[in-house]
C-alpha cells in the first residue's frame, strides 16, 4: 500500500529527486574517469619502478605488498645485523654522467638558400643556445635521466609559461600599475608516476597514438590559488598511503604518510579530436574543480618520452637496474 501511495502523482513531492549535474561537474566526472583508467592500466608496471627506486635509496630490505600496493619493510631477525651493499647506485650514477657529459649539437637549418633565411637560421642558433642556458636544460636533462635510468621512463614537456619572460607595468582594473609577465617558452621534467595513458594492448608504443593523456602533479594550495582564477576554490587532499612518497622509499614507513599535506593534485587532460569533441578538449582540474577548459585541435602532445630499454610492444620502458 505504501508503494502504491508513492506511485501516485500527488505524492511526487515525497520522492527524493536526483540532482542534475552541471556542465562543469560533467567535465570533472569525465576527467576523473579517465584518470582512474590511467591509474589502473599503469599499476602492473609501478611495482618494478617502486622497488628499483627503493633499492637505489639504500632501502633494500623491503618487499612489495601487491594487495595494498605499498612497499613494506622486511622484519629484522632478532640479534642479527643486516648490511646493505648498494651496487646499483654507482651504475645508475655512471649512466647519468655518460648522458650529460657533453651538450647535444643543435642547429637551425634554413628552409631555402635565400640570404634572409640563412641569416634567420644563424639567429636561431643563438636563440637555441641561449634557451639551453637560461632554461637550465642541463639540470633538467640530469633530472630526466635520473627517472629514465631509475624506472626506465622519463618525460620532458614544452609549453608556454605565462609566469616567465620579460615584465612590464600595466594598468590594472583598479587603475593602479602592476607588474605583468609577458610569458616565455618553458620545459619541465615529468616522472612516469605523473603520466597517465590508456595503455591496454600490446603494440601501443607511441605516446602520440593514444586518444588522450593526463599529466598530474601535486601542488600546494597556495600555488594553485596564485596560478588559476578559481584556484582558491580547491580544497586540500589527504595524502594516501598508496601514493609514491620519498619517505617510504627511504624507509620511513607508513607512519610518515599519516600527516596531512596541504596540497591537491593538478590534472592536465589532453584529448585529441574525435566525434564527441571535433576540436579536441583540454581540461585542468583539481579535487572536483575545473580550473581550465579549452579546445585541443592537435593530433600530438607537447611531451616526449625517453626510455632506458625499449621493450617490444610495450609502451612503458624498462630500467637496466631493474
Amino acid at each position: 500500500m505504501a508503494t502504491d501511495r508513492l506511485n501516485n502523482k500527488a505524492a511526487d513531492h515525497l520522492k527524493k529527486k536526483p540532482s542534475v549535474p552541471g556542465k562543469k561537474d560533467k567535465l570533472w566526472l569525465l576527467l576523473k574517469d579517465k584518470f582512474d583508467i590511467g591509474v589502473e592500466s599503469r599499476r602492473p608496471f609501478e611495482r618494478v619502478w617502486i622497488v628499483s627506486l627503493a633499492f637505489l635509496a639504500n632501502n633494500q630490505w623491503t618487499q612489495f605488498n601487491t594487495a595494498a600496493h605499498v612497499l613494506d619493510p622486511i622484519k629484522k631477525p632478532h640479534n642479527k645485523l643486516r648490511c646493505t651493499d648498494n651496487l646499483l647506485l654507482s651504475r645508475w650514477r655512471r649512466q647519468i654522467a655518460d648522458l650529460i657529459k657533453t651538450d647535444p649539437t643543435m642547429s637551425v637549418v634554413p628552409s631555402t638558400n635565400d640570404e634572409d633565411d640563412v641569416k634567420a637560421a644563424k639567429v636561431g642558433n643563438d636563440v637555441v643556445k641561449s634557451f639551453w642556458q637560461t632554461n637550465q636544460m642541463k639540470m633538467k636533462l640530469r633530472q630526466m635521466a635520473g627517472w629514465m635510468y631509475g624506472t626506465g621512463n622519463g618525460f620532458i614537456d614544452d609549453r608556454w609559461n605565462p609566469k616567465l619572460g620579460p615584465v612590464e607595468m600595466q594598468k590594472g582594473e583598479d587603475g593602479k600599475d602592476k607588474l605583468v609577465y609577458l610569458g616565455d617558452a618553458d620545459c619541465g621534467v615529468w616522472s612516469p608516476f605523473e603520466i597517465y595513458v590508456p595503455f591496454t594492448a600490446m603494440g601501443e608504443t607511441d605516446l602520440h597514438s593514444f586518444p588522450w593523456l593526463i599529466k598530474a602533479k601535486r601542488r600546494s594550495l597556495e600555488w594553485i590559488a596564485n596560478n588559476y582564477d578559481r584556484g582558491d576554490e580547491v580544497k586540500e587532499e589527504s595524502f594516501s598511503a598508496t601514493s609514491l612518497s620519498s619517505a617510504a622509499l627511504f624507509g620511513a614507513g607508513t607512519e610518515a604518510l599519516s600527516a596531512k599535506i596541504p596540497c591537491a593534485t593538478i590534472m592536465d587532460f589532453y584529448m585529441q579530436p574525435n566525434k564527441e569533441y571535433p576540436n579536441g578538449l583540454f581540461l585542468t582540474g583539481a579535487n572536483g574543480i575545473i580550473l581550465q577548459e579549452k579546445e585541443y585541435p592537435l593530433n600530438y602532445y607537447h611531451l616526449e618520452h625517453f626510455k632506458d630499454i625499449d621493450v617490444p610492444g610495450v609502451f612503458w620502458g624498462q630500467a637496466t637496474t631493474a
